[in-house]
């Protein structure tokens, strides 16, 4: 078996996919001169599991970081970008 990415990217491995549904802000972290961002995103897995509450922590690179921020630019409308901020 093998999984598929967001992107349909092939993994070459079977991988858990968690989905989470959030209506909380995202916590961003970056220590002054770090090369990392911590990024946090809280929120209930769709999973039938005792405890639904769920809290993903990624550390990315600063280059994925980046690349992140692009992508994000290319799927999200210009009204989408200037929603106010919780």
């Amino acid at each position: 078996m093998v999984a598929q990415g967001l992107r349909g990217n092939s993994y070459p491995r079977v991988v858990m996919d968690i989905g989470i549904a959030s209506g909380r802000p995202p916590d961003v972290y970056r220590a002054a001169g770090a090369n990392t961002v911590h990024l946090a995103l809280r929120g209930t897995r769709d999973a039938h599991v005792r405890d639904r509450d769920t809290r993903v922590r990624i550390t990315l690179p600063l280059a994925q970081a980046a690349m992140l921020w692009r992508l994000l630019d290319t799927v999200l409308t210009a009204d989408e970008k200037q929603a106010p901020r919780e």
